[in-house]
């Protein structure tokens, strides 16, 4: 109703989203930062604006990195020398977010770096303790089908250690462009 008041409606987009979620005992703890479940990492990504397609909704795993490249679109500019960058509305949702903690628990251990990749239905978590993903023990490896279990219950390594070392791979790749950009 301000922007309206002031004129200003034809001219402002406007974001709601967040850079986490939060557990409330789902896996058994509180807070955020401390692991890569589903209820730390999903967050909602509202847009209202010009150019902004009214009443659309689009389903699938997207990135909050897309989200500057979009806004930079939409304010007539872009991003260049941005690796990767996606206008979010010009594209369909990626099917993929990549996420991170350093302050993770794992087991007993604590401060770990943890690494996850949602892709399609598989989210892989990988406690980093090894310089490379392929020689990441198998206990530093989780993997679930989330349209499946979304409640991440069911650790299914034994039968799709081949993907969730694949997701590993790609998640290392990944770290090496944010690397660069630092």
């Amino acid at each position: 109703a301000r922007l309206e008041a002031n004129g200003l409606t034809d001219r402002t987009v406007v974001v709601c989203t967040a850079d986490h979620g939060e557990e409330l005992g789902d896996h058994g703890g509180l807070g955020h930062g401390h692991a890569l479940w589903s209820e730390l990492v999903r967050t909602p990504l509202v847009m209202a604006g010009p150019g902004v397609p009214v009443g659309e909704t689009r389903v699938g795993a997207v990135s909050n990195r897309f989200l500057a490249p979009t806004l930079a679109r939409i304010g007539g500019t872009s991003l260049p020398g941005v690796p990767g960058a996606l206008d979010l509305l010009e594209n369909a949702p990626p099917g993929e977010a990549w996420f991170t903690t350093s302050k993770g628990k794992w087991g007993d251990a604590r401060y770990q770096e943890l690494q996850g990749l949602r892709r399609g239905p598989y989210t892989v978590h990988w406690r980093v303790t090894a310089a490379r993903p392929d020689e990441a023990a198998r206990a530093d490896l989780r993997i679930f089908d989330v349209l499946a279990h979304p409640e991440q219950s069911d650790d299914l390594m034994s039968v799709r250690e081949a993907e969730a070392r694949e997701l590993a791979v790609d998640i290392d790749g990944l770290r090496a462009v944010a690397a660069e950009l630092r």
